[in-house]
C-alpha cells in the first residue's frame, strides 16, 4: 500500500482494500483530507473506492443499497455530520428493514475550539453537534461508533463490515471527526482485517421435528418474500418446492423468489392457502399476513437468521418452532436430510389455481388493452413483453407483480419500511455496478417526487448512468385516499370525492424534470400507444441516454 499523509488517505485505503468499489458521498467540511486524498489517487494511483457525487444524501444511500443488491459487497457512504446523517435517515431506515448491508460513514463537527488542526473555524461548527449523534441512527443500524483516535481507525472499518455482513445483514454507522481525518497516519495499515461470522445454521434436532412435520403433511406451504436475495437460495427453493410438494406463495415479495411457471407457484395472496395449509414454513418473512385477513390453525416454523424479527417492536405472529438459520442454509439442510414426498392431490390443486389465476388475469388484461385509461396491471404486462431476460425491474410499489416474470436477481422491490423514493436512487445504484444490464424503476408519482428527482438526474448525468424510470401517474396518493374510503365508506369525502391532503396536482409534465439534466422525457395516457413508447425509451436508454416516461393512470 501506498504510505498515507494523514487518515483520512488512509481511511480510503483501508475501504478500498477491503473490496469498497464506490464511495458515494455528499460533502461537508469534514471531508477536507478525504478530497485531498481522492485528488492524490487520481494523481499517482493511490487506492482509494470509486468516488460517487451524489446531490442528496438520501439518494447515495439509495444507490449503495442498489449496488448490493447486484454484487453482495457493502458499499459506502460519507455524508456531514449530523445534518447530511439526517438527510439519510430514510435510506438507512429502508435498508435496515431489508436486512442490506451499507457501511454509513458521517463526519463529526470538529471537537475542539482551538489549537488543534481542525479545530472550528465556522460559525456552523458549534450549532451542528448534538450530545449524542449516533442516537438519531442507532435504532436502524446494526453497530455504531465514533473513532476517538487515529489508531483505532482500522479496527474500527473491519469491525463495522464484519458487523453489516453478519446476519441478519443489515447498515453501520461509523463516525469521524475531522481533527482524527487530518491526524498523520500510523504505520503498519492495513492488516488482514477480519471475516464476519459465518452464517446460522439450522439446529440437528429442531431439523428433525421440521423433517418429521414434512413428511406427514399433505399440503405444505412456504411463504416467502425475501429469500431471493441470494440467488443461490432461489435456486434452492424451486428444488425444494418440486421434491417435496410444497406450494410457495410470495406476499410482496421483495425479489423474484420462484418461476412464474413453475408448478408449485401458488402466487402472491396468502390469504387463500393458509386457511387450507397443514405445514406452514415462514421463510424469512417479517410479515407473511395480516391477522385481520388470516390466521393459520396448522403447524407454523418461522425460519431466518432472527425468526423472532427483534428489530420489530411488536409483532405477535404466532409460530410453535423458530429456527434460526439463513433461508439458504435451511433449503440446503431439507435437500441433504428428506427424501421425496408425494403430495400429488396438492400439487394438483396448486396446478389448477395457477391456470385459473393466469385465464383471469388474461381477461383482465385483454380488458385494459382497450381500456380508456391505463391501468398498473397493463404496464406490468407491456414490461413483460418488452424487456429482455437480463434486464432488471425495480419497482417501489406500484407495479402488480402478477404479469411480471422475472428472474432471480432481475427484479427488486421496496422494502416494507418504504420511505418513499428508494425505487429511483437504487436503480443508479444497480445500474452502475451492472452497466451492461437495462434499468427500469417503476414509481408512483409521489414517489418519484420524494425520490428528489433533480437531484437523482444530476447525479445520473454526472455519472455516465442511463436508466429508465417509469412514473405512474394520478396526481394523488392513491394508497392514502383508499384507506380513507376504507374506514370511512360513504363519508364526508366519498360523497364529495374530496380526498384533502392527498391530492398532487401540477405534475401534468412531470417528465421534464429529466430534460434540465441533458435527459430525454415523455408522456403516454392511452393504453394503445404505451408499447411504442416503451420500445422507444428502452431503445434510449440502451443508447446511453437516462430517460423518463410519464405514464397517466
Amino acid at each position: 500500500m501506498i504510505p498515507a499523509e494523514n487518515l483520512g488517505q488512509a481511511f480510503l485505503g483501508l475501504l478500498a482494500a477491503r473490496g469498497v468499489d464506490c464511495l458515494f458521498a455528499n460533502p461537508g467540511t469534514e471531508f477536507t483530507s478525504i478530497i485531498d486524498g481522492l485528488a492524490r489517487g487520481r494523481a499517482e494511483g493511490f487506492p482509494t473506492p470509486r468516488p460517487i457525487t451524489v446531490a442528496h444524501e438520501f439518494g447515495g444511500v439509495g444507490m449503495a443499497h442498489g449496488y448490493y443488491l447486484q454484487t453482495g459487497r457493502p458499499q459506502a457512504v460519507m455524508v456531514h455530520a449530523t445534518i447530511g446523517a439526517a438527510c439519510a435517515l430514510g435510506g438507512i431506515m429502508n435498508a435496515s428493514r431489508l436486512n442490506v448491508p451499507v457501511f454509513f460513514i458521517a463526519g463529526r463537527t470538529a471537537v475542539t475550539e482551538r489549537d488543534r488542526r481542525g479545530h472550528r473555524d465556522k460559525f456552523i461548527h458549534w450549532a451542528q453537534e448534538s450530545y449524542d449523534q449516533g442516537a438519531a441512527l442507532r435504532e436502524y443500524v446494526r453497530w455504531d461508533y465514533e473513532v476517538r483516535d487515529a489508531a483505532t481507525l482500522e479496527a474500527a472499518v473491519d469491525r463495522g463490515l464484519a458487523m453489516a455482513m453478519r446476519h441478519p445483514r443489515g447498515p453501520i454507522y461509523l463516525i469521524v471527526p475531522r481533527e482524527i481525518l487530518l491526524e498523520t497516519c500510523p504505520q503498519g495499515l492495513p492488516g488482514p482485517g477480519v471475516e464476519p461470522p459465518t452464517p446460522p445454521a439450522p439446529d440437528p434436532t429442531a431439523l428433525d421435528d421440521v423433517c418429521d412435520w414434512l413428511q406427514k403433511s399433505q399440503r405444505p406451504l412456504i411463504i416467502t418474500n425475501r429469500s431471493g436475495v441470494d440467488v443461490e437460495a432461489a435456486g434452492l427453493l424451486d428444488e425444494v418446492a418440486e421434491r417435496f410438494g410444497i406450494a410457495v406463495v410470495t406476499p410482496n415479495a421483495h425479489y423474484a423468489e420462484i418461476p412464474k411457471n413453475h408448478p408449485l407457484n401458488a402466487g402472491h395472496d396468502a390469504v387463500p392457502w393458509i386457511a387450507d395449509a397443514d405445514l406452514v414454513i415462514v421463510l424469512d418473512v417479517d410479515v407473511p399476513w395480516c391477522p385481520v385477513d388470516a390466521e393459520p390453525t396448522a403447524r407454523v416454523v418461522s425460519v431466518g437468521a432472527d425468526p423472532l424479527h427483534g428489530a420489530i417492536p411488536m409483532r405477535g405472529h404466532r409460530a410453535d418452532l423458530h429456527l434460526t438459520a439463513t433461508p439458504r442454509a435451511f433449503l440446503e439442510a431439507l435437500l441433504q436430510a428428506l427424501p421425496r414426498t408425494q403430495t400429488d392431490a396438492w400439487r394438483a390443486r396448486v396446478g389448477e389455481s395457477a391456470r385459473a389465476r393466469e385465464r383471469a388475469l388474461s381477461e383482465r388484461l385483454n380488458a385494459l388493452s382497450a381500456a380508456a385509461r391505463i391501468d398498473p396491471s397493463w404496464v406490468a404486462a407491456c414490461l413483460a413483453e418488452a424487456l429482455g431476460p437480463d434486464d432488471v425491474v425495480v419497482n417501489e410499489l406500484s407495479l402488480p407483480a402478477a404479469p411480471l416474470a422475472m428472474q432471480p436477481g432481475s427484479y427488486f422491490r421496496s422494502g416494507p419500511a418504504s420511505c418513499l423514493g428508494w425505487g429511483l436512487n437504487a436503480a443508479l445504484g444497480i445500474r452502475l455496478a451492472s452497466p451492461q444490464k437495462t434499468v427500469v424503476a417503476v414509481l408512483g408519482d409521489g414517489a418519484y417526487l420524494f425520490a428528489n428527482p433533480a437531484a437523482a438526474h444530476q447525479t445520473a448525468a454526472a455519472h455516465g448512468i442511463a436508466t429508465l424510470t417509469i412514473v405512474l401517474n394520478n396526481e394523488e396518493m392513491g394508497s392514502i385516499r383508499e384507506q380513507v374510503s376504507r374506514y370511512h365508506p360513504g363519508g364526508w369525502a366519498d360523497r364529495a370525492a374530496d380526498y384533502p391532503l392527498t391530492q398532487l396536482p401540477g405534475l401534468s409534465h412531470v417528465e421534464r424534470i429529466v430534460e434540465a439534466f441533458g435527459g430525454h422525457g415523455e408522456s403516454v395516457q392511452a393504453p394503445g400507444a404505451l408499447p411504442d413508447a416503451l420500445r422507444r425509451c428502452l431503445r434510449l436508454v440502451r443508447e446511453g441516454r437516462q430517460v423518463v416516461l410519464n405514464v397517466r393512470i
